[in-house]
């Protein structure tokens, strides 16, 4: 067979109509969209951390476009002709449920923007994010912002696109809600928005409710708690014995099993998932700054007989660090390689501190091991040579601008860095 066959919504006629898509098309598609991304022409979908650093900017206005693809009409020497019961049709418009729709949208309204910003002479004072059929533009300069938009809504108008929900340039930018995200660029400040609250509510409600849950859902709430973690700037750690039972059930799809299967989650997930989710909800606005927006960062280190490891969780960046011992140090004890394990850390962590005012970062270090959890704390070692490691650790720190603020025990199951530390050297 050398087309897919997929369907289109007419929302007007209320039917579906099918479509039937070259297979070749779909392979020309991905040619010219992976030319895209090797040439930088398409810039991924926003992060929510610098959605939230946005919010920084005094004026903003958004917009998200009703029935996106059908809005985008073909040239009329790209449309293709199908038969369906003796009839013959035109694809006048870009048809859903093609091989990529997303990252499509995103490459037209990214496009559209983009345009609107250089027709506005503002590409150096304006700054823009979409997702998909969403698009929003923030400035310092109100002149500027007004200008974009005025030109992105006349580009809309040409394009026949209908635009829903909108927020036009206001003097003074209040409270709105833009991907899951409410921000207030008066009080600078950043927080779930109110429909993605009532979705980790329904969302924790069925944890509770239900032990057997479909993949596609539980892929779905997991992904949730992400963003809302990195909204909220939380450390990603807390996930982290969640991650490890959506890896596994993530797994089983390479398997054979299907989005459509159910999986049991286990009780104590359950309430680990449901207390964090509920914690979520809770959590007040942020405020956010330009230089102060930097998450805390979250350390596991680990020692073995064999080497030792260490994860780093920046926001949405992790860093991995191992080694093995040297001699010496392979015949010194298990408390002092734990110990040691901390130095080397400090030894080869490269800190960015660019998001901050004072240019130091905020660490909490998590440790498997409590004699060496004490000994990076307030105690201090009894040998000489531990003593003198303590030394070097907190020469270390100044020189790496982090302060380890917390220090605290943790589980080997629930030690992300606990296998980086038993790899075989």
């Amino acid at each position: 067979m050398n087309c897919f066959v997929f369907t289109v919504l007419e929302l007007l006629k209320g039917r579906r109509r099918i479509i039937a898509w070259p297979r070749a098309t779909n392979a020309a598609e991905r040619r010219v969209l992976n030319q895209f991304k090797e040439a930088h022409c398409v810039v991924p979908f926003p992060k929510a951390q610098t959605l939230r650093m946005r919010v920084t900017r005094k004026y903003a206005a958004h917009v998200d476009l009703t029935k996106f693809f059908q809005q985008f009409a073909l040239l009329t020497r790209k449309r293709f002709y199908f038969a369906h019961d003796g009839k013959a049709y035109e694809l006048t418009t870009i048809p859903t449920g093609a091989v990529a729709p997303p990252i499509m949208a995103q490459i037209l309204l990214r496009a559209c923007v983009s345009l609107a910003v250089r027709r506005a002479d503002a590409t150096s004072c304006v700054v823009f994010d979409t997702m998909i059929d969403n698009a929003r533009l923030c400035s310092d300069d109100w002149d500027a912002l007004s200008a974009s938009w005025t030109e992105l809504m006349k580009i809309f108008t040409w394009l026949g696109s209908t635009v829903g929900e909108a927020l036009q340039p206001a003097l003074s930018t209040g409270r709105y809600e833009f991907l899951g995200i409410a921000f207030d660029h008066v009080s600078r400040s950043v927080a779930l928005s109110d429909k993605f609250k009532v979705k980790l509510v329904k969302a924790a409600t069925l944890l509770q409710q239900t032990r057997s849950l479909v993949i596609a859902d539980i892929l779905s709430i997991f992904g949730a708690c992400v963003w809302a973690a990195q909204v909220l700037a939380l450390p990603l750690a807390e996930l982290y014995a969640i991650l490890k039972f959506v890896r596994r059930v993530s797994s089983a799809l390479a398997s054979g099993a299907k989005l459509t299967d159910t999986r049991v989650v286990w009780p104590s997930i359950t309430d680990h998932w449901v207390r964090w989710m509920t914690s979520a909800i809770s959590c007040s606005a942020t405020i956010s700054t330009h230089r102060n927006s930097a998450p805390r960062l979250i350390a596991f280190t680990d020692a073995s007989d064999s080497g030792w490891g260490v994860v780093i969780f920046d926001g949405d960046k992790t860093t991995i660090l191992a080694g093995k011992w040297s001699k010496p140090e392979r015949a010194l004890h298990i408390n002092e390689k734990e110990f040691l394990t901390i130095k080397k850390m400090l030894l080869n962590y490269e800190c960015d501190t660019s998001q901050t005012d004072n240019g130091v970062r905020v660490m909490d270090l998590f440790v498997d091991n409590t004699t060496a959890g004490a000994w990076a704390g307030t105690a201090n070692p009894r040998s000489y040579v531990m003593s003198q490691i303590k030394q070097d650790i907190e020469q270390l720190k100044i020189a790496a601008h982090i302060i380890v603020e917390n220090v605290a025990y943790v589980a080997s199951l629930a030690n992300p860095s606990d296998i980086m530390s038993r790899l075989t050297w």
